[in-house]
């Protein structure tokens, strides 16, 4: 199992339970078994899956979800917190506030360990100093952003 991976309440025989909530589902949940580790089936079928977002489009969309899609971009993976001085990793291309990595490469290093880039999915796991740079575009929108954000009607 990947050292990143979770587990879910399964039981023994690794079928997902849907006890209470079969009937909300798709018929082609029911029963599902879930691969074993590594295994590249997938447990949907993809063409449902694809099938289902080219229904859906994007007609309707609220707009303060698109909005708050894009902030996305501007809240480091370690504090939650809107960025203010981002770095970006020149390895994978991930962003984070500057302090918050640079603590978290010395903390792991103080203990002779590796720092894992704490973007959920990211394979890099050996984040160095020398890897990151300034992100002066990512800094100017973040700044841009909240000057529209905070601009009083006149």
């Amino acid at each position: 199992m990947h050292p990143r991976a979770c587990t879910v309440g399964l039981i023994p025989d690794r079928t997902l339970e849907t006890t209470g909530l079969h009937s909300s589902l798709p018929s082609s949940l029911s029963g599902m078994k879930l691969g074993q580790g590594g295994s590249s089936t997938p447990l949907l079928p993809l063409d449902g899956l694809q099938a289902d977002r080219e229904v859906e489009g994007t007609e309707g969309v609220d707009e303060d979800m698109i909005v708050t899609q894009s902030q996305t971009n501007f809240i480091c993976p370690i504090t939650q917190l809107e960025m203010k001085k981002p770095v970006k990793n020149k390895v994978c291309g991930h962003t984070y506030e500057e302090e918050a990595i640079v603590r978290m490469i010395e903390s792991k290093h103080k203990r002779k360990k590796k720092a894992c880039c704490p973007k959920i999915g990211c394979s890099h796991t050996d984040i160095r100093m020398s890897d990151l740079i300034q992100d002066e575009a990512l800094r100017r929108a973040i700044e841009s952003h909240n000057k529209k954000k905070y601009r009083q009607p006149e």
